[in-house]
């Protein structure tokens, strides 16, 4: 059975600020771990510095959206050519920029799990394979950033419709690709440093810490998953809205949490997670 659309509103507003009071205290926690170890400060602290403060900006604009129009989600029907748009204006300017925002936020994290590996494994192969993967981030970052803006032309063709003139192309199809180019991407980040722990001389507890922290890695490749079956509308142009805006939010913040583990292992003499 279908739920309402308030429910499923008060859903996101809900798991969007769990998600990020507990994306706060996580990088909280890696600052002050950083500082009371005298660990210097590295570029991989400040990516996700600026992963976390575009998070909490994405998920303000969200929140603000599905509190204006809760019922928006599943009532805009983009798709029908007599779809009144004005109702849900703001709901549509708020979509947009969030759609936008993700691409910089979950780049931001990626590039600071990247720097995080050349941190603990500062040898000439982790720099080579971390260039390569951060290369195809970027590259993701572009196209995607670049796309959503465009979806509609002129773009205010998104909150007013056909009347504006112009054209949206298909934002379903291309949403659910850019979801699956991001999968393979997060499997790679996964699996880059592989190589590397299994050969680390570790103790058993060390070795269960590190299993615990490759599996909550395969959790982030599932919710990216999920975002993008939710996500997908069959037979329409656009995305499930506020499925789209709840998982991508889930997603984020799990990545977050994922490569925010402060913990002491001792690799390499190193003060890491």
């Amino acid at each position: 059975m279908e739920q309402h659309p308030s429910y499923q509103a008060r859903t996101t507003d809900t798991a969007s600020t769990i998600l990020s009071i507990l994306a706060v205290v996580a990088v909280a926690l890696r600052f002050w771990t950083r500082r009371i170890t005298s660990t210097k400060f590295g570029p991989d602290d400040w990516w996700i510095l600026v992963g976390l403060l575009g998070m909490l900006l994405t998920g303000a604009v969200l929140l603000y959206g599905v509190r204006v129009d809760p019922d928006a989600g599943q009532g805009i029907n983009r798709d029908d050519p007599n779809f009144d748009y004005a109702p849900h204006a703001t709901y549509l300017k708020t979509s947009f920029i969030t759609a936008t925002l993700y691409f910089s936020v979950v780049t931001s994290i990626k590039i600071s799990i990247l720097h995080l590996y050349r941190r603990v494994f500062p040898v000439d192969e982790t720099i080579i394979h971390s260039h390569i993967v951060g290369a195809l981030v970027l590259a993701w970052w572009l196209v995607g950033s670049g796309l959503t803006i465009v979806s509609c032309l002129p773009v205010e063709r998104l909150w007013i419709g056909p009347s504006a003139g112009g054209y949206c192309f298909n934002f379903n199809i291309y949403w659910m690709s850019m979801g699956a180019v991001e999968i393979v991407i997060d499997t790679l980040l996964l699996i880059l440093p592989v190589r590397m722990v299994l050969g680390l001389q570790l103790s058993r507890q060390q070795k269960v810490l590190v299993v615990g922290i490759f599996a909550l890695g395969g959790f982030v490749i599932l919710t990216g998953l999920v975002r993008v079956i939710t996500g997908y509308k069959p037979g329409s142009q656009n995305v499930a809205f506020l499925r789209a805006e709840l998982w991508s939010a889930v997603h984020s913040s799990i990545l977050k949490l994922d490569y925010l583990r402060w913990l002491k292992c001792g690799f390499k003499g190193y003060e890491t997670f």
